[in-house]
């Protein structure tokens, strides 16, 4: 599905519950809010590529969520925000779950691959993800690369590396924290995850990092 550059592409509105699978959402353009994905309902993404969306005024370039949003074996990549996140931006009140997603390519002002925000009752999640290649240009604080996180998200068996502020790493991060297992986060910080415990590695160097590049190896994503 194309926006043509002309608009956002999917919209799902509050009292929607909708699933989408097996779709490439691509060519959004947006004025704040999304340029690929926008949701206010109850959605899950399965088997989907949001790819080469943009947005101008502050929102997201791949998707932006204000409730509750379930991603599934999907790729986030090439989305851009000038002003805003480039990959996926989350606010409450709904739960947030990726699961076996990349997010890779993506640039943005303030995040450059994701911004996610949790609470008591809007609970953040990340299970078998991959967030690594993605850019913020921002020099304000708590600007973050790869993941900039407001609250606590849990994170398990995840790689958050290879990220970038002003060309500099930058990973996990922002005004939040993130918890969790087993998961290998670069040299950009660690969201206050620590080395050694609870099966996490938290690298000095990238040169043991060993990813492909993103591309079909046969798997989900």
């Amino acid at each position: 599905i194309s926006g043509g550059h002309l608009s956002t592409v999917v919209q799902i509105d509050g009292s929607v519950t909708a699933s989408l699978s097996g779709l490439t959402i691509t060519g959004g353009k947006a004025l704040g809010k999304a340029g690929g994905l926008y949701n206010s309902g109850t959605l899950t993404l399965t088997d989907c590529s949001v790819s080469g969306n943009t947005d101008t005024q502050g929102g997201s370039g791949g998707i932006e969520s204000e409730n509750t949003l379930t991603i599934i074996d999907s790729t986030i990549s090439g989305n851009s925000a000038p002003t805003g996140v480039g990959g996926l931006q989350t606010f409450t009140p709904g739960n947030i779950t990726l699961t076996n997603v990349t997010v890779t390519g993506n640039s943005g002002e303030y995040g450059g691959g994701m911004y996610l925000q949790s609470t008591a009752q809007a609970a953040v999640r990340l299970n078998d993800c991959t967030i690594t290649g993605n850019t913020s240009t921002s020099g304000g604080t708590n600007c973050v690369g790869g993941i900039r996180l407001y609250g606590t998200s849990t994170i398990n068996n995840t790689i958050v590396a290879g990220n970038t502020l002003n060309g500099a790493p930058s990973d996990l991060g922002g005004t939040g924290a993130a918890s969790g297992t087993n998961n290998r986060i670069g040299t950009g910080g660690s969201g206050g995850l620590v080395n050694s415990q609870q099966g996490n590695i938290v690298l000095t160097s990238l040169t043991k990092l060993d990813l492909a590049p993103l591309g079909f190896y046969g798997g989900p994503t």
